[in-house]
């Protein structure tokens, strides 16, 4: 949810009270971007014609300028900031603000439009709004104001929030983000276009760039309110649910949300909104699923009782700008309980993977994220050597053999150590492993990667020749010529 389009969404609704604009007044579409253009001087100040007005004894005089002021802010032929400094430097900013107030409904409406944009442009202008006054009035005028002033007033609070360390702060301190949060917690109470303003305000408190969140007792009380209000929410994919979750993602970096979404009971919808269209979503979701990976045995089967590898399988196979995320997930996963690790070792999902890693002409980086599954899965599988059958069956040995052909030195170093952790375990398959890994033109293979000009050098050149002295040491000699 962009600023700039709900402001632009909200621009042409009328009040609560259906109030029209009287005929004296200007018009949206009389407005034209040459007009407003001529409402800013050379010297990069609003019109003293304006300024004048603004300060009127005359009501009407005096709406007609801040109508053009809040036409003039919203107007996307300049960047927010261009047109925000000449409204400051006019010192309309008291006068703004004193329009924040219930007594004249349309001043009311105006002057939220205007706040919403000036919180769009610099941190330097937001601050100097802020130091107006201009978080703790509309906090106050909250609930008893229309419906779309709410949402001017919400829209503000998450440009505030979300633009620097310090504002959040200040706005947390003077009640805004607690307002948005209140929202989320009785949505029955509040318009459509109100939640969505509100979960977003909320996401953008938890953004990481400005650090961690100020409030750890917060922090924990938001992880309740969001995964209360994802489960109210859960029957269709709302732009408010999907700011939902990712708030609740931002918020799994600082703390954890993983106990908070089991009591909630939001596992499920969780996991299924890995194949959401949003392809915003499905990565915040992703990132999700590999906090909960962390989470312990409980949240791990919570998630296996979802379907979560048919779910990651499905993703990966239609949403190619999520599969790096996704190959993520399922390396998280892989490093699992032994139950998780055995159940993928079966999942077409590691054939899937280990195709991809010897057949596919998948972009480097995401072979390399791809290849963490089958390490970690081998690393497991070392301690609960039963699993390594299952992954000899879903074409792991077919993988590494393919994978060593790869022009790509780290590709080769890769397949080289998968061949190497599953020959060290002490398993009584690995004599079977040895013998379809010969019959694959495997030995043969990491011969050619001993003698090539770019690896030869390298570790995985040193490793290669070690598994040919230990299991095929005919190849483990220079060909003669």
């Amino acid at each position: 949810m962009t600023t700039s389009a709900l402001v632009e969404s909200l621009a042409n609704r009328t009040l609560d009270n259906d109030e029209k604009r009287t005929e004296d007044e200007v018009s949206e579409e009389e407005l034209d971007e040459n007009e407003l253009e001529g409402y800013v001087t050379t010297d990069q100040r609003i019109h003293s014609e304006i300024v004048e007005a603004i300060h009127s004894a005359d009501r009407s005089t005096r709406l007609e300028a801040t109508i053009k002021i809040r036409r003039l802010l919203e107007c996307q032929r300049w960047e927010p900031h261009e047109v925000v400094q000449p409204v400051i430097d006019s010192g309309l900013l008291p006068e703004i603000v004193k329009m924040l107030s219930l007594d004249d409904l349309d001043f009311l409406w105006e002057s939220t439009c205007i706040v919403v944009n000036i919180t769009a442009g610099s941190t330097k202008q937001i601050l100097t709004v802020v130091e107006a006054g201009v978080v703790p009035k509309p906090v106050t005028l909250f609930p008893i104001s229309p419906d779309n002033v709410r949402v001017n007033i919400l829209i503000t609070v998450g440009n505030l929030l979300g633009d620097s360390k310090h504002l959040r702060f200040v706005t947390i301190r003077d009640g805004g983000f607690k307002l948005a949060l209140d929202v989320l917690r009785d949505p029955g109470d509040h318009s459509k276009n109100c939640v969505e303003s509100a979960a977003w305000a909320v996401g953008s408190a938890a953004t990481l760039q400005y650090d961690r969140f100020p409030d750890a007792e917060l922090a924990a009380q938001t992880v309740n309110v969001l995964t209360t209000f994802i489960r109210q929410n859960e029957d269709g994919i709302s732009e408010s649910l999907t700011e939902a979750v990712i708030a609740l993602q931002q918020l799994s970096h600082q703390c954890d949300v993983t106990a908070a979404i089991l009591k909630g009971g939001i596992t499920r919808l969780i996991v299924q909104l890995c194949t959401a269209k949003d392809t915003r979503l499905r990565e915040h979701v992703l990132r999700l699923i590999i906090h909960m990976s962390r989470g312990g045995d409980d949240a791990v089967q919570e998630m296996m009782d979802a379907n979560c590898l048919e779910v990651l399988d499905s993703c990966i196979a239609e949403y190619s700008l999520s599969r790096r995320t996704a190959y993520s997930a399922v390396a998280e996963l892989a490093c699992g309980p032994s139950s998780l690790v055995r159940a993928l070792a079966k999942s077409p999902l590691l054939s899937r993977i280990l195709h991809i890693l010897s057949h596919s002409e998948e972009h480097l980086a995401l072979k390399r994220e791809a290849a963490n599954v089958p390490l970690n899965m081998t690393r497991t599988a070392i301690l609960q050597i039963e699993l390594l059958d299952p992954m000899i069956k879903a074409g792991y040995l077919e993988a590494v053999s393919q994978g060593l052909l790869s022009d790509e030195s780290c590709m080769v170093a890769i397949q080289i150590e998968m061949m190497a952790q599953i020959l060290g375990a002490k398993w009584d398959g690995r004599q079977r492993a040895l013998e379809r890994f010969n019959e694959l033109d495997g030995p043969r293979r990491l011969r050619d990667v001993m003698m090539r000009s770019s690896t030869r050098k390298t570790e995985a050149a040193k490793v290669a020749r070690k598994i040919l002295e230990a299991y095929f040491p005919e190849f483990s000699k220079w060909p003669r010529v």
